[in-house]
């Protein structure tokens, strides 16, 4: 399969706004770090009732056995270099993918406590996991942008990529499977487009001229445009049919 993306900037990631009130839902994020791995774990819990008084993201109040939940999902990610693994649960499912967090820290406890909260419907459960492998090159790495607008654009840019889908009923029980193998790269069209033809691209070059190619608009050049990969090769197999969960 090959696919083709369009050109977009990105820009900063915007960090997490959480506002937790009185109203049924409940979003109870938390980030932490074990060894080299980067965990973002975030659950979501529709509550039958309001919590009193409002939760916290610091102090953070465990919802009691009394706020039973009508539905309520799980996420968790792990990131380490060159590897990425997401695990996505809701239902009954939540309480497994729950119980197989790391104990780190007292937000993973309130986490935990929440989600063995009693459940009120029979929501449907399910649960699934990825984990990927990337090989980016060295010079690729983002923190050394700064100077790598040139040599990014004479690079034959490329990032082999590698995963594995598996989901089913409950974290245990994933039937069904999903492979995926190939390469994603920067073509010509991009190549060219963040060369010679953006706006940023103008701009930097005219910055360039006056020395200056470390400048704002040189940076989000490299960053946005000189290191995007707007085309995927992959190779993708199923093991089994893919039925309805």
């Amino acid at each position: 399969m090959k696919t083709k993306m369009n050109r977009a900037e990105v820009g900063e990631t915007e960090k997490l706004k959480v506002l937790i009130t009185k109203k049924k839902p409940i979003l109870i994020p938390t980030i932490f770090h074990i060894a080299e791995s980067r965990w973002v774990v975030v659950a979501l819990l529709g509550k039958t009732s309001p919590l009193h008084p409002p939760m916290k993201i610091r102090g953070l109040q465990s919802p009691s056995e009394n706020s039973p939940s009508a539905v309520q999902y799980l996420l968790s990610t792990a990131v380490r270099p060159g590897q990425v693994g997401i695990r996505a649960s809701a239902g009954m499912a939540t309480k497994e993918h729950a119980a197989g967090l790391p104990m780190n820290s007292a937000a993973v406890e309130h986490i935990k406590q929440a989600i063995n909260s009693p459940m009120t419907k029979d929501q449907r459960p399910y649960c699934g996991d990825y984990e990927g492998i990337y090989d980016f090159p060295r010079w690729a790495n983002r923190k050394s942008l700064l100077f790598l607008r040139e040599n990014l654009l004479r690079q034959d840019l490329k990032v082999s990529v590698r995963g594995e889908l598996t989901f089913g009923s409950s974290c245990r029980d994933q039937i069904h499977n999903v492979t995926f193998k190939g390469e994603m790269k920067r073509d010509e069209e991009m190549t060219k487009w963040a060369k010679e033809e953006s706006d940023e691209a103008k701009q930097c070059q005219a910055d360039e001229k006056k020395g200056f190619a470390s400048s704002p608009v040189c940076i989000i050049n490299s960053e946005q445009q000189a290191a995007a990969l707007n085309v995927a090769e992959l190779d993708i197999r199923v093991s089994r049919v893919v039925a309805p969960l």
